[in-house]
């Protein structure tokens, strides 16, 4: 705390102020949420979880099966890395990983 800040709370505390509480202010209080935006949030977290089958894990929401068409894009991927690999032992050396996060 400031030098003079600290003046200035003695001078209150002199003038007779007996709490150190906030005053009351005027004005609306700050929000960050209201009813609208509460409806909007659980309509979306319906929209994802019910219409595209999706669930929430670690705050982020994943799909929660994969689709036939997937499954077999991911097993085709999968052989084609697998047989490169077999064939030409630098392969691996070559491959760089990520993530989205």
């Amino acid at each position: 705390m400031s030098r003079a800040r600290v003046f200035e709370w003695f001078r209150r505390f002199k003038e007779g102020r007996q709490l150190v509480n906030s005053d009351p202010r005027s004005g609306h209080p700050s929000t960050s949420h209201n009813e609208e935006k509460i409806a909007q949030v659980g309509s979306c977290d319906e929209i994802l979880r019910t219409d595209l089958n999706m669930r929430r894990v670690s705050a982020k929401f994943v799909p929660l099966l994969l689709t036939e068409d997937q499954e077999f894009q991911r097993l085709t991927i999968s052989s084609d890395l697998f047989q490169s690999a077999s064939d030409d032992p630098v392969f691996m050396k070559l491959i760089i990983t990520g993530d989205e996060s």
